[in-house]
């Protein structure tokens, strides 16, 4: 979870958004406008989160009261923000081969099982982490599908033709279950 990036270096306006974002989930907390200016307004705000976190009251954002506000921040603004979107990307010349571990390699096992619910002729290999002889089944099958040459390796360009097919056919969260039938046509595309 990040503050915008306009808000680096720019620790007041970074104050009252996580009070802000704060006061969304504990109705003790005082609401502030991050207009960057450390009035009474946001003085307010942070001796209300002060009394709320147990802290002396003084009204002003000192190292402990920062560090307990930026803790709980982190601890509690997944539940009130929207999500964070994804940012994987391979490099140009990063490849995972057969053979390797990667974390990565959870994301990957885990979007080609979630397909294989919407294609019945897809084989989804177990997800595991490991780049194991399933995987490069299923890879190399996708891979066909693409057009791509048949490396059976996970290059830049398998991982943005795999998260596209994802988004286009399991979507984005936003679709409801009505959906479904829409995608039952399309069961043997793969």
């Amino acid at each position: 979870m990040t503050l915008p990036e306009d808000y680096i270096n720019r620790p007041v306006r970074s104050l009252q958004t996580m009070l802000q974002v704060l006061s969304n989930v504990f109705p003790a907390l005082l609401t502030v406008n991050p207009d960057g200016i450390y009035g009474e307004t946001t003085q307010k705000a942070v001796r209300a989160f002060q009394r709320f976190s147990g802290l002396p009251e003084t009204g002003i954002a000192e190292q402990e009261t920062w560090n307990s506000l930026a803790s709980c921040y982190l601890c509690h603004a997944p539940s009130v923000l929207p999500p964070e979107p994804l940012r994987i990307v391979l490099q140009p010349g990063q490849e995972i081969a057969p053979g390797e571990q990667n974390l990565h390699l959870y994301l990957i096992q885990a979007m080609m099982a979630a397909l294989a619910g919407r294609f019945s002729n897809a084989n989804p290999p177990e997800v595991t982490g490991v780049f194991d002889a399933a995987t490069k089944k299923a890879v190399l099958e996708l891979q066909a599908l693409f057009g791509h040459a048949q490396t059976g390796v996970i290059d830049r360009r398998f991982w943005a033709y795999l998260a596209r097919l994802y988004t286009l056919s399991i979507g984005d969260g936003t679709t409801s279950a009505s959906s479904d039938a829409a995608f039952a046509s399309n069961r043997y595309l793969l």
